[in-house]
């Protein structure tokens, strides 16, 4: 899903049309975090690919110039 948001990002910087991203989910779980149980399954280098693709993700986010809005329902 990082690799998605960040391409989607990257796609959506050039866009005129677009002004504003907003960000919704749904479930119950929606932006809590890592699957921990997942990351007993992480070696060193697969590890560290995953945290360069989130790095690059932030780095994506923090450099389009539009807002981003975050949505959660309650």
């Amino acid at each position: 899903m990082r690799e998605e948001l960040r391409d989607f990002f990257i796609t959506a910087k050039n866009q005129t049309e677009i002004k504003v991203i907003v960000l919704t989910g749904e479930g119950k779980a929606f932006s809590a975090g890592g699957d921990l149980q997942a990351l007993k399954q992480v070696d060193a280098v697969s590890g560290r690919k995953r945290l360069q693709s989130g790095h690059e993700l932030i780095n994506t986010m923090l450099n389009l110039e539009k807002p981003i809005m975050l949505l959660l329902a309650v």
